[in-house]
């Protein structure tokens, strides 16, 4: 056993979501699992998980991050072993890893004007909510136009047609933010999502985690609340790892890969007037989506695409699930707006009608 003056001590930057835990009083910690790249420790309560990361790896918003690439590390411990954790380092079998600064993790952010109104999506001018774009699909707008999901679904199983094994992260996701945006209970959604599929982060917990992110990034924050308080409920039936990174997925945090992709669907641009094929020559109308073009975004999705073995995917298809959800209310939002602005129109008739020839 090496003395703590001999121990290798690993300067590490330390989450804000996880501070308490490395600083507080020192107890023990149960090794949940152990890759090339990072060890993750559970800390008593079964969301609550400490990722000792090493610099290459994924950068996850509960994390320990060393300064040192997994090349330069050897952990010395298996799942199941006990470590101290507490007073700003982690015990490991061969070194301490100290918390020497503080790294804020990415955050994905509502728009700065969104106010927490159950189900309201940030106002647009031309939408009736925040801009949609490049995820969603062209079925019907702009005379299917296809957005870079779209292209990338070809080969990825989120095509559309015939409705694949494999879409039911999309479907499930898209009927959750539906729901949650029309104050809908969302439970029973969540009961089909949460600790479904295999892996540490099962396939429905990735799902909803891109349902919180993209909700977030619309200023549907009530709608975030609803699934997050049921997300918590429901947090027993998932890993305890996944169960972690859903409670900050609730809160905004994410991977950076994750909150950049985010945060490019939520710049694009005002949508344009278009011809379209199906008015008729020298016609306009409004485009609801904004779609900036596949070079905008690709190299981002690709990143995130490549997470995991299927967990980037399924991120991916939360968010275009929820902004499915937010278009069809934005269009909802749209054509009740302009029944009211035709019944306002035809009253008013109807009363100089009746004022002229009464």
């Amino acid at each position: 056993m090496l003395t703590a003056a001999a121990r290798p001590q690993w300067p590490a930057a330390v989450s804000p979501l996880v501070i308490d835990e490395v600083t507080g009083p020192r107890r023990e910690a149960r090794v949940l699992g152990v890759f090339p790249t990072c060890v993750y420790l559970g800390m008593g309560e079964h969301d609550a998980v400490l990722a000792v990361l090493a610099r290459d790896a994924l950068l996850q918003p509960i994390g320990l991050r060393l300064g040192v690439s997994s090349a330069e590390v050897s952990w010395g411990v298996t799942a199941g072993d006990v470590v101290d954790v507490g007073e700003g380092r982690v015990r490991l079998a061969r070194a301490d890893v100290v918390a020497a600064r503080v790294q804020r993790p990415a955050r994905v952010r509502p728009p700065h004007h969104a106010a927490p109104v159950p189900g309201r999506v940030a106002p647009n001018s031309r939408t009736g909510g925040r801009s949609l774009g490049p995820l969603d699909g062209g079925g019907g707008r702009g005379g299917g136009r296809l957005g870079p999901l779209d292209q990338v679904s070809e080969s990825s199983g989120l095509e559309c047609g015939p409705r694949p094994a494999r879409l039911w992260p999309l479907d499930r996701a898209r009927d959750l933010a539906a729901a949650a945006l029309a104050r809908r209970p969302v439970a029973p959604l969540l009961r089909g999502l949460i600790g479904a599929g295999a892996g540490l982060t099962p396939s429905g917990d990735d799902a909803v985690a891109g349902v919180l992110l993209a909700l977030r990034s619309a200023g549907a924050l009530d709608a975030v609340d609803a699934i997050d308080r049921e997300v918590r409920a429901l947090s027993h039936t998932t890993t305890s790892i996944s169960a972690a990174l859903l409670r900050a997925a609730g809160q905004g945090y994410a991977v950076p890969e994750v909150v950049a992709l985010v945060d490019l669907l939520a710049e694009a641009p005002e949508p344009t007037d278009y011809h379209d094929p199906a008015v008729g020559p020298g016609s306009s109308t409004t485009a609801p989506y904004a779609r900036p073009s596949w070079q905008s975004i690709g190299p981002t999705l690709e990143r995130v695409l490549a997470i995991g073995h299927s967990s980037g995917r399924d991120l991916v298809a939360g968010l275009r699930g929820a902004r499915d959800a937010l278009a069809g209310r934005a269009l909802a939002g749209r054509a009740l707006a302009d029944r009211a602005l035709a019944d306002h129109v035809s009253t008013h008739a109807t009363i100089q009608e009746g004022v002229l020839h009464g």
